[in-house]
């Protein structure tokens, strides 16, 4: 049977006996039954023996039907859960230290820990961690950039050239990469405490929900961290602008 499972209809407007493979009598399956073809013109006295048999074989044949129905029904909701949801079925290799996990992967792996995942395995994601807290420098330097431009652009309707203020501001490719070098400092300055806090709990029968909180609360330091970062920037850029501005002013033209 080609009977396709579609994604939440299965089969429209069908019933379910529309769909059960028709149950067809071979002569390998008349031969079972104890049925001579030789002797069809007796239906009636063959009928009497063949009954229990058939009606077996048939009632087989239906059940063996619904299985298959079924285990299409069921794999098709599967397929189509892994299309919502590509985590539940791409194996992440959190061993794999030549790439970086994404944060949505590494919370896919954090939600299937437990007490019996393995010491080493446990190591992995922690150095998959500190990458994803020491990560996001650029994603910050090119949203300061880009509100930086949008800011010169929006002051007095355009009248300042933004090249001028980034010039005169010393907002260039060295200053920012002395930025992204004190940012990652500031970010790693408690890396060595969780680090000790992690292997404490490693070597003190681990509990794994422990561990998660630890991940999480280390996780959520880089967070405030970074957003700490960008807004003292965006601070002191303003703080710089309004005296450049006050200085244009003052000067005689």
């Amino acid at each position: 049977m080609n009977s396709r499972v579609v994604p939440r209809a299965v089969w429209p407007n069908q019933s379910l006996h529309h769909v059960l493979p028709s149950v067809r009598i071979t002569s390998a399956k008349r031969r079972r039954m104890n049925y001579n073809d030789d002797d069809a013109y007796d239906e009636s006295h063959n009928n009497h023996n063949s009954t229990n048999n058939g009606n077996s074989d048939k009632a087989e044949d239906i059940w063996n039907g619904i299985d298959s129905i079924f285990n299409r029904i069921m794999q098709n909701i599967k397929d189509n859960s892994y299309k919502d949801y590509p985590s539940l079925h791409r194996v992440v290799d959190y061993n794999d230290l030549s790439r970086n996990l994404s944060r949505e992967e590494l919370n896919a792996v954090l939600r299937g820990l437990n007490d019996d995942t393995p010491r080493n395995d446990l190591i992995s994601i922690w150095n998959h961690v500190v990458r994803i807290n020491r990560d996001g420098m650029v994603d910050i330097i090119n949203s300061i950039l880009l509100y930086v431009n949008n800011f010169v652009r929006n002051y007095k309707n355009g009248k300042l050239d933004v090249k001028e203020i980034l010039e005169e501001l010393k907002i260039d490719e060295k200053s920012l990469r002395l930025f992204k070098t004190s940012s990652l400092k500031e970010i790693s300055s408690c890396d060595f405490k969780y680090y000790n806090d992690f292997y404490t709990l490693l070597n003190n029968e681990k509990k794994i929900e422990d561990i998660k909180d630890l991940i999480n609360s280390y996780m959520k330091f880089a967070d405030d961290t970074k957003k700490k970062i960008y807004h003292n920037y965006i601070k002191q850029f303003k703080e710089s602008f309004e005296k450049y501005i006050e200085k244009k002013n003052n000067t005689p033209k």
